[in-house]
């Protein structure tokens, strides 16, 4: 078992699949995130960072205000899960 960083971002706006492709590819973008998980039912991405990388929050941001959509006030949560590679 490898312990893997993931952040939960909640977003506003993204109520389908289509919204959920913008800013997954927005945020795979910054070379850090090996992948992304959308749940547009609780509109909460969960971003699962490449190992030995961090993502920041202004770079969370800037990403998905490039996607046209926005992150609810205190919407990042950051934290460890275990993982299998």
């Amino acid at each position: 078992m490898v312990i893997a960083n993931t952040i939960e971002v909640k977003i506003k706006g993204v109520v389908c699949t289509f919204c959920s492709i913008g800013v997954r590819k927005n945020l795979i973008k910054t070379g850090k995130v090996k992948s992304v998980f959308c749940n547009t039912k609780n509109k909460i991405s969960t971003i699962y960072l490449k190992k030995d990388k961090g993502l920041s929050d202004k770079e969370i941001y800037d990403a998905v205000k490039k996607a046209g959509y926005s992150v609810y006030t205190n919407g990042i949560v950051r934290k460890p899960c275990k993982a299998i590679e």
